[in-house]
């Protein structure tokens, strides 16, 4: 992705914080880069009752340390499994 990022016209480069930290120095600086900081994970089998759990992987400070013209989150508003947690 990032190979093809850097050779195509595009209008930003989303990587997970992980991501942009192994293969910072492969991405050209003309391609934005877009921070994804968080996911949503199952702790268990996937049911009505085992609803994905946020999960944080960096902050705003990591993804400025890479390069990172943005930082992407994730929000999930389900209000009957919010009342539950």
């Amino acid at each position: 992705m990032i190979e093809l990022a850097n050779r195509a016209d595009f209008s930003a480069l989303v990587l997970s914080v992980g991501q942009a930290q192994k293969y910072q120095h492969d991405i050209n600086p003309s391609v934005p880069l877009v921070v994804k900081l968080d996911g949503h994970f199952y702790t268990g089998e996937a049911n009505i009752e085992n609803y994905p759990r946020p999960t944080m992987f960096g902050s705003v400070e990591d993804a400025l340390e890479v390069g990172a013209a943005a930082v992407g989150l994730s929000f999930i508003w389900v209000l009957d499994r919010l009342e539950k947690m």
